[in-house]
């Protein structure tokens, strides 16, 4: 009996506003993990730019206990908060396959205009499971369904190069931008492993 791939789809606030080149760098180990396990999905980086905020909606699927088992371990991760389970189904198919973790950016007016909401605060859109689902499924198909033949969302391939032994590991400061933010983290990089490893750092 073939198993049916399982769909978890979460939101969360995340604690500093990330660069693409940052969730790049993060995002390293968490494909090498999904392809490993056999999981796809798409990872929504949200930013706000008047509320200085951002926010983070993923969907994983897979097998279910993999699936529950991934996202587990990403939601004792410090780079976020108030991490909310929107939707769980056993569903037909994937929506993101063959990408282990396939990124996409947006502002917040983009995703207003995805998911046809002009107003309101964008934190309660995003803890909508229906408007998720329909941000989810217009990042699947790569285009605004408002704007017919329109731009397709900002996706980002994983560029990874591993470094020759002796290289020092490659270092990404995330440095805080506003009041909100409430830690100050380094992650590094090993291009001999491909590991990503938090690191904690005082505040100066």
């Amino acid at each position: 009996m073939i198993e049916r791939p399982y769909q978890l789809v979460y939101v969360s606030s995340a604690a500093v506003d990330l660069t693409e080149r940052e969730l790049e760098t993060i995002l390293g180990s968490g494909r090498q993990h999904n392809a490993a396990t056999g999981l796809t999905g798409l990872l929504v980086h949200v930013h706000d730019e008047r509320a200085g905020r951002a926010w983070f909606v993923q969907q994983l699927e897979g097998n279910r206990d993999d699936v529950e088992q991934t996202y587990h371990r990403i939601s004792l991760d410090e780079l976020h908060s108030g991490v909310t389970v929107l939707h769980r189904i056993d569903s037909g198919a994937r929506m993101f396959a063959p990408d282990p973790v396939r990124l996409v950016t947006l502002q917040a007016a983009e995703v207003r205009r995805r998911v046809r909401v002009p107003g309101g605060p964008l934190s309660q859109l995003l803890h909508d499971r229906s408007l998720v689902l329909a941000l989810i499924s217009s990042c699947a198909t790569g285009s605004d369904p408002n704007e017919p033949g329109g731009d397709e969302p900002t996706a980002f391939p994983a560029r990874v190069t591993p470094g020759a032994p002796g290289d020092r590991p490659a270092t990404t400061s995330v440095v805080e931008e506003s009041p909100r933010d409430l830690l100050v983290r380094e992650r590094v990089l090993d291009p001999h492993r491909g590991a990503v490893l938090p690191v904690r750092r005082r505040r100066p």
